[in-house]
């Protein structure tokens, strides 16, 4: 039997659950809010959490791709980050324009997010700015919803630390991850029809095309359930991931060329602060680990274990171009996050100290991001 078949509790226990998901959705929403409005007030614009970027000595992307900016952008003269090559690749998507991109097949892998949010362009610059900062948001609060039934698993999701980095970033992962939730929550349910299940599917299809590490769901489900015809759903919401990655050319073995192990061992011999962002991790992956071997036996704790697995090896084998950039190793890890929120649907005190854990990473993210001081310029 399924962690998510819904417990008949009552009308008075349906409205402390309701109660329960609306002040984690209060809080979602109010630090996703800070984590968009800080870059926005210290550069004046909303785009620049985008972080459009030029280096005086390398690349420029801002100014290759200066034709689709919105007005007065902030460009950052330490060359930006990825935020920026999704929105290029909506102005590509929805209006044609010419676009430069650091690697093509690097960046037209993950379509989702700007596939989404990109019609806005339609429209003019800032409403595509604003559709990339909005639809994450709304599609985070959808999944902390979904989950309205199991509280300890709602509070993980919304105080997840990733997508709140995600937002300040303009990036894919929060997006994945929130549409990866809304697929499991109908995946996992027993008594789901099989209608439910699959838009469930291909909400996790979707999920895949926006960022690659929700790959990790639909393997762990297969390795759990293979006496079980279900998987052949499974196998269905990868297909459309694999056949973008065909076309485009994009080969995830070549990414994970850049270096074996020399990244995490590079990184302990020279730990930051703990609370520089990367030594964060650690405790919040110990959580996740406890939270996995106290949960209650059945397939979803199985899944839950892979999931954190999935999210823990590979970060620990990734390259020293991840290790030295917090948000580069950070994304990688968000696997651990979706194996947390399946754990969570057994009833333990850890999810809810993991949600206080997540609540004070989270703060830190966005006293860093405050007291970052960026140096733009306006195109």
């Amino acid at each position: 039997m399924s962690a998510l078949q819904e417990p008949d509790i009552g009308q008075e226990g349906n409205s402390l659950l309701m109660s329960q998901t609306r002040r984690a959705i209060l809080l979602a929403a109010l630090l996703h809010g800070l984590a968009l409005s800080i870059p926005a007030i210290k550069t004046g614009s909303l785009a620049g959490g985008i972080r459009f970027g030029c280096l005086a000595d390398g690349p420029c992307y801002a100014a290759a791709n200066r034709a689709v900016l919105p007005p007065d952008a902030p460009v950052y003269k330490s060359g930006g980050y990825d935020g920026q090559f999704y929105y290029y690749i909506a102005n590509r998507i929805f209006l044609g324009a010419s676009i430069q991109l650091d690697s093509e097949p690097f960046r037209w892998a993950r379509i989702g997010y700007p596939a989404i949010c990109g019609a806005a362009v339609l429209i003019s610059p800032m409403a595509l700015v604003w559709s990339m900062a909005l639809i994450p948001l709304f599609a985070h609060l959808c999944a902390i919803g979904s989950l309205r039934a199991f509280p300890r698993a709602a509070w993980v999701m919304a105080l997840n630390p990733f997508s709140i980095l995600a937002a300040n970033l303009f990036l894919a992962d929060g997006l994945a991850l929130s549409l990866a939730v809304l697929g499991i929550t109908r995946v996992l349910d027993a008594a789901a029809s099989r209608n439910r299940q699959a838009v469930g599917w291909i909400l996790v299809a979707i999920a895949c095309l926006c960022k690659e590490t929700m790959l990790a769901f639909p393997i762990a489900f297969i390795l759990v359930n293979l006496r079980n015809l279900r998987i052949l759903s499974a196998l269905a919401s990868m297909l459309p991931v694999m056949a973008w990655w065909w076309y485009t050319g994009f080969s995830p073995v070549a990414a994970a060329e850049r270096g074996i192990a020399s990244g995490f061992f590079s990184y302990i011999g020279h730990p930051d602060a703990v609370f520089s962002g990367r030594g964060l991790l650690f405790p919040y992956i110990a959580i996740v680990t406890v939270i996995a071997w106290v949960s209650g036996p059945g397939p979803d704790r199985k899944i839950g274990l892979l999931l954190l697995l999935a999210g823990t090896v590979p970060p620990l084998l990734a390259s020293a171009e991840y290790w030295d950039n917090f948000a580069n190793i950070a994304r990688l890890f968000i696997p651990v996050t979706i194996g947390a929120i399946v754990c969570s649907f057994w009833s333990n005190r850890w999810s809810w100290i993991l949600s206080a854990y997540s609540l004070v990473f989270c703060f830190m993210l966005l006293l860093r991001e405050w007291r970052a001081m960026p140096d733009v310029i306006l195109y």
